[in-house]
């Protein structure tokens, strides 16, 4: 996935970072389901997660902005099937972004339409768009804010950050977009 095998463990830990920020600035925002008894949800039967053929063919060489945009059209369309619409969707050249119910989530659509419609897809198209990702630009923002001229990747930044001292979590919180 990265460079060297001197460099595996931090790789490892720059792409965990990475892919945990991308995870919180991209997932949904749902609210806890409410139950009269307090018990807690569980998701029991949810249907086997099985990639479409289209889904795999677009992995081959890299997904383009077109292929991205067709399978998140696929998940959308899925879950508005699974009367659970997405809401709050914006799409830009980089990135998707939207939001749900917790109801699509509780239900198991959102599992179901996400992982059989667009996460292999998605996934592919975050890391290769990793650098001007939005974990990415805040730790820049942060770097920039701290006298530290920033570098242009991910892994660079990542670095950068840790040899700074500076939080991740608590640079993402004073300077992402709810911050």
């Amino acid at each position: 996935m990265y460079t060297s095998a001197a460099n595996m463990s931090q790789s490892a830990s720059v792409a965990l970072a990475v892919a945990a920020m991308l995870m919180l600035s991209l997932a949904g925002c749902s609210a806890s389901p409410a139950s009269g008894d307090n018990a807690p949800v569980v998701l029991d039967n949810l249907p086997e997660v099985v990639a479409s053929d289209q889904q795999l063919d677009e992995l081959v060489g890299g997904v383009s902005e077109e292929e991205y945009t067709a399978a998140f059209d696929r998940f959308e369309a899925c879950m508005v099937k699974a009367e659970q619409p997405l809401v709050g969707v914006e799409k830009d050249a980089d990135i998707i972004t939207f939001s749900m119910s917790s109801a699509a989530y509780d239900s198991g659509d959102y599992d179901r339409c996400y992982f059989g419609e667009f996460q292999r897809v998605d996934e592919r198209w975050q890391f290769q768009n990793k650098d001007s990702s939005t974990a990415t630009i805040i730790y820049q923002a942060c770097l920039t804010a701290a006298g530290v001229p920033p570098k242009e990747s991910s892994e660079q930044v990542w670095a950068q950050m840790i040899e700074a001292g500076i939080d991740p979590e608590k640079c993402a919180l004073e300077n992402g977009p709810e911050g």
